[in-house]
Protein backbone atom coordinates (compact mmCIF):
# COMPACT_ATOMS: atom_id res chain seq x y z
CA UNK A 1 0.00 0.00 0.00
CA UNK A 2 0.89 3.41 -0.78
CA UNK A 3 1.47 6.00 2.18
CA UNK A 4 1.11 9.64 1.95
CA UNK A 5 5.07 10.60 2.69
CA UNK A 6 5.20 7.86 -0.82
CA UNK A 7 2.50 10.74 -2.33
CA UNK A 8 5.21 13.96 -1.02
CA UNK A 9 7.88 11.54 -2.91
CA UNK A 10 5.74 11.49 -6.48
CA UNK A 11 5.48 15.06 -5.60
CA UNK A 12 8.90 15.20 -5.47
CA UNK A 13 9.68 13.83 -8.91
CA UNK A 14 7.11 15.41 -10.69
CA UNK A 15 8.63 18.87 -9.88
CA UNK A 16 12.06 17.58 -11.09
CA UNK A 17 10.26 16.06 -14.11
CA UNK A 18 8.92 19.23 -14.76
CA UNK A 19 12.36 21.11 -14.38
CA UNK A 20 14.43 18.34 -16.39
CA UNK A 21 11.84 18.50 -19.36
CA UNK A 22 11.68 22.55 -19.78
CA UNK A 23 15.40 23.28 -19.23
CA UNK A 24 17.74 21.89 -22.36
CA UNK A 25 19.33 19.21 -20.85
CA UNK A 26 20.57 15.49 -21.86
CA UNK A 27 17.91 13.52 -20.52
CA UNK A 28 14.66 15.04 -21.58
CA UNK A 29 13.66 12.00 -23.53
CA UNK A 30 13.56 9.65 -20.18
CA UNK A 31 12.29 12.12 -17.98
CA UNK A 32 9.09 12.84 -20.53
CA UNK A 33 8.70 9.28 -20.71
CA UNK A 34 8.19 8.59 -17.09
CA UNK A 35 6.41 11.72 -16.80
CA UNK A 36 4.13 11.53 -19.68
CA UNK A 37 4.08 7.02 -19.22
CA UNK A 38 3.87 6.87 -16.00
CA UNK A 39 2.86 9.71 -13.73
CA UNK A 40 -0.54 10.84 -14.40
CA UNK A 41 -2.33 7.32 -14.35
CA UNK A 42 0.00 6.43 -10.67
CA UNK A 43 -1.28 10.02 -9.13
CA UNK A 44 -5.21 8.94 -10.43
CA UNK A 45 -4.62 5.00 -9.33
CA UNK A 46 -3.36 6.07 -6.21
CA UNK A 47 -6.73 8.17 -5.73
CA UNK A 48 -8.75 5.76 -7.35
CA UNK A 49 -8.22 2.55 -5.20
CA UNK A 50 -7.53 4.00 -1.68
CA UNK A 51 -8.46 0.49 0.09
CA UNK A 52 -7.10 -2.40 -1.76
CA UNK A 53 -3.84 -3.61 -2.31
CA UNK A 54 -2.63 -3.55 -6.00
CA UNK A 55 0.33 -5.88 -7.47
CA UNK A 56 2.67 -4.60 -8.62
CA UNK A 57 2.06 -5.71 -12.04
CA UNK A 58 -1.48 -4.62 -11.81
CA UNK A 59 -0.54 -1.05 -10.43
CA UNK A 60 1.69 -0.84 -13.22
CA UNK A 61 -0.52 -1.71 -16.09
CA UNK A 62 -3.42 0.67 -14.95
CA UNK A 63 -0.83 3.36 -14.87
CA UNK A 64 0.23 2.98 -18.24
CA UNK A 65 -2.95 3.04 -19.32
CA UNK A 66 -5.06 5.73 -17.85
CA UNK A 67 -1.65 7.82 -18.42
CA UNK A 68 -2.04 7.39 -21.93
CA UNK A 69 -6.20 8.06 -21.65
CA UNK A 70 -5.85 11.53 -19.55
CA UNK A 71 -2.84 12.46 -21.57
CA UNK A 72 -4.93 11.98 -24.75
CA UNK A 73 -8.05 13.92 -23.23
CA UNK A 74 -5.54 16.60 -21.97
CA UNK A 75 -4.29 17.20 -25.51
CA UNK A 76 -7.84 17.35 -26.35
CA UNK A 77 -8.93 19.89 -23.67
CA UNK A 78 -5.79 21.92 -24.37
CA UNK A 79 -5.80 22.10 -28.37
CA UNK A 80 -9.80 23.85 -27.24
CA UNK A 81 -8.79 26.04 -24.61
CA UNK A 82 -4.95 27.09 -25.93
CA UNK A 83 -1.96 25.45 -28.19
CA UNK A 84 -0.79 22.24 -28.33
CA UNK A 85 2.84 23.10 -26.76
CA UNK A 86 5.56 21.47 -24.47
CA UNK A 87 4.86 24.30 -21.63
CA UNK A 88 0.71 24.24 -21.20
CA UNK A 89 0.92 20.25 -21.55
CA UNK A 90 3.67 20.01 -18.92
CA UNK A 91 1.94 21.89 -16.32
CA UNK A 92 -1.29 20.67 -17.31
CA UNK A 93 0.28 16.90 -16.67
CA UNK A 94 1.96 18.29 -13.64
CA UNK A 95 -1.20 19.81 -12.09
CA UNK A 96 -3.32 16.79 -12.64
CA UNK A 97 -0.81 14.16 -11.39
CA UNK A 98 0.11 16.07 -7.65
CA UNK A 99 -4.05 17.03 -7.00
CA UNK A 100 -4.32 13.21 -7.72
CA UNK A 101 -2.05 12.37 -5.47
CA UNK A 102 -3.04 14.95 -2.67
CA UNK A 103 -6.51 13.82 -3.15
CA UNK A 104 -5.48 10.19 -2.89
CA UNK A 105 -3.64 10.85 0.31
CA UNK A 106 -6.79 12.69 1.72
CA UNK A 107 -9.02 9.95 0.94
CA UNK A 108 -6.50 7.07 2.66
CA UNK A 109 -6.21 9.36 5.76
CA UNK A 110 -9.88 9.45 5.84
CA UNK A 111 -10.05 6.40 5.68
CA UNK A 112 -7.20 5.47 8.33
CA UNK A 113 -9.65 7.94 10.58
CA UNK A 114 -12.35 5.46 10.15
CA UNK A 115 -10.85 2.30 11.08
CA UNK A 116 -9.73 3.87 14.35
CA UNK A 117 -13.27 4.91 15.35
CA UNK A 118 -12.38 8.67 14.91
CA UNK A 119 -14.60 11.57 13.98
Amino acid sequence: MVKPRDALIICVIVALCTVWILAPVYGRAVAGFIFVLFLPGGSLVYALFPHKELDPIEALALSFGLSICVTVLGGVILDVLWEISLIPVVYSLSLFSILCFLCGAIRRSIIKKKDRGGP
